[in-house]
């Protein structure tokens, strides 16, 4: 098999209310925030650059930037290899499968 598998025949996981926000703080940090919009989540990420400064010892505000906020990426339920698993892209042999009782 050489194709790539068709999306729609794949359940996703959607992550509805979660976002990543990306600062920049001599390099990057990752953050899964909930939130009801897009727009609260950059608001929340902007709140969470003070919080970033009381951790940080000698860190200020101007030395945090929010890079960017973005809602999650969708995951695509497979089975590859045999192993069941959650992907943001589809391979060649990926199969589609249903939920299990956890969600993954």
């Amino acid at each position: 098999m050489t194709d790539k598998p068709d999306p729609s025949l794949f359940s996703v996981d959607l992550r509805d209310g979660e976002y990543v926000a990306v600062f920049a703080v001599s390099g990057f940090v990752r953050h899964k925030i909930k939130a009801a919009s897009l727009e609260d989540a950059r608001a929340q990420a902007h709140d969470m650059i003070e919080d970033m400064t009381e951790i940080a010892v000698g860190l200020e505000d101007e030395d945090i930037t929010l890079d960017w906020v973005k809602p999650d990426t969708p995951m695509y339920r497979i089975t590859r290899n045999g192993a069941k698993a959650r992907c943001s892209f589809l391979l060649p042999g990926d199969l589609p499968r249903d939920p299990d009782e956890t969600g993954f």
